[in-house]
């Protein structure tokens, strides 16, 4: 979740707001039991905290892609509260997302700091490959250099893909500070809103939920894409970004990193995967070609996840009661709608999965979980994590957006040309 203490106060008003009120549709006690404030787990403050009091590494990477994935547990719990309040906190979550990328961006302006990265050495490696650098993928702690595709020595594609322009006059490196924010996925798509999700007081559905969830959803990704904007227009302080520092004998420019980012279209994927799958397992395809992709392109099974909870007396998939208290790993699995393919069946045996071995006084043993025979063949490995196979094409899109400087200034300058050239 992306701040606990604003969910938490959320929580308090959808509370407090309703308790007056006469009549079962305005009962939201069930809240605070079904959808309670993870204080467990640490929020984007919290994690950001961590991060930040860690040792600077010896070799820092010389440019630091950061991935802001934050919205699906903020919506499912959401979704459950009355809109007039629920909408209020999608915008105060996303301002917040926000708030700690620009603490990370102002952390990155200390040498001192594990947010830190050295982007000399990209010029650096550009010259010692003799001009055009690798495109090798850059991790946190890495000293991997990344280079766009055009970069030449002591260039980097700006805002055009060209040079510097007016940092190279400086006689400096330009200097960035990316993150990639994938677009959210509508979660009542995937397999565990029905057969996690807890079962809802009466007058209140999942159905209701379900639709709360989509609104919120498209309100989280219009918000995160105007906010995305703002963050990425902010201006230097006073002096364009540059300032002048006084050594004992040499004056020293020191360039603010540009602020960027790519946004890259989850949902986009997810959906084609999904309608392909569906398609495919129905044997028909419509006008746009939509079904004919071959099977090393689609998904044999997309409706159920690859792990689910089985019942230890027969050893077959069941379904959960509708009460089963979701979890960010949940159990259970959807019905299936059609056979499931020879290629995607489960394995005979289940294997037992939790955190911890049921004690000799636990009431209840750990869940069973059955896990299918051909994991590449799913979409869902569980009932909300894709498959390996979709996390390597889903990387794989991000990555190719990024050498080719897919951004949001990249985008600004483009249209900036094309309205200069009309």
């Amino acid at each position: 979740m992306a701040s606990n203490e604003i969910y938490a106060t959320s929580l308090d008003r959808a509370l407090n707001e309703t308790e007056p009120s006469t009549g079962p549709a305005f009962d939201y006690s069930f809240l605070a039991e079904q959808y309670p404030v993870p204080w467990e787990l640490p929020d984007l403050s919290n994690q950001v905290t961590a991060f930040l009091s860690m040792e600077k590494p010896a070799k820092p990477p010389a440019e630091t892609l950061w991935v802001v994935s934050f919205g699906t547990w903020d919506v499912w719990s959401l979704a459950a509260m009355p809109k007039n309040v629920s909408t209020h906190v999608i915008e105060l979550m996303v301002g917040h997302i926000f708030t700690e990328v620009e603490r990370l961006y102002q952390s990155s302006l200390d040498e001192n700091s594990v947010a830190w990265s050295n982007s000399s050495a990209l010029i650096a490696a550009g010259a010692a490959d003799g001009g055009a650098a690798g495109g090798s993928t850059l991790s946190r702690g890495s000293d991997a250099a990344y280079a766009p595709d055009g970069f030449e020595t002591g260039k980097e594609p700006g805002l055009g893909g060209g040079g510097f322009g007016d940092d190279e006059a400086m006689g400096a490196p330009a200097k960035h500070f990316r993150i990639i924010v994938p677009k959210l996925f509508d979660s009542s798509l995937a397999p565990g809103w029905l057969s996690a999700r807890p079962d809802a007081p009466k007058v209140h559905s999942k159905a209701e939920q379900l639709r709360n969830a989509v609104a919120l959803t498209d309100l989280w990704n219009s918000y995160m894409n105007k906010l995305m904007g703002d963050w990425v227009g902010t201006p230097d302080p006073v002096g364009g970004g540059w300032e002048t520092t006084q050594n004992l004998e040499e004056t020293k420019p020191e360039q603010y990193p540009l602020r960027d980012a790519i946004a890259y279209d989850l949902p986009s994927y997810l959906m084609e995967m999904l309608v392909e799958g569906q398609l495919h397992s129905s044997g028909v395809n419509d006008s746009t070609g939509t079904g004919t992709k071959p099977a090393n392109q689609t998904f044999a099974e997309v409706r159920s996840p690859c792990v689910i909870k089985v019942s230890e007396s027969s050893g077959e998939g069941e379904a959960p009661e509708d009460n089963d208290v979701a979890t960010p790993v949940a159990t259970g699995v959807e019905a299936k709608a059609s056979p499931t393919p020879p290629s995607v069946r489960r394995r005979a045996g289940t294997t037992t999965a939790g955190s911890s071995s049921a004690s000799s006084d636990s009431p209840l043993p750990p869940p069973a979980m059955e896990v299918c025979d051909t994991p590449h063949e799913y979409l869902f490995f569980t009932p909300f994590t894709v498959s390996q196979r979709a996390i390597a094409d889903i990387a794989g899109q991000a990555a190719r957006m990024v050498r080719r400087n897919e951004t949001v200034r990249a985008r600004w300058q483009a249209a900036a040309d094309l309205a200069a050239a009309s």
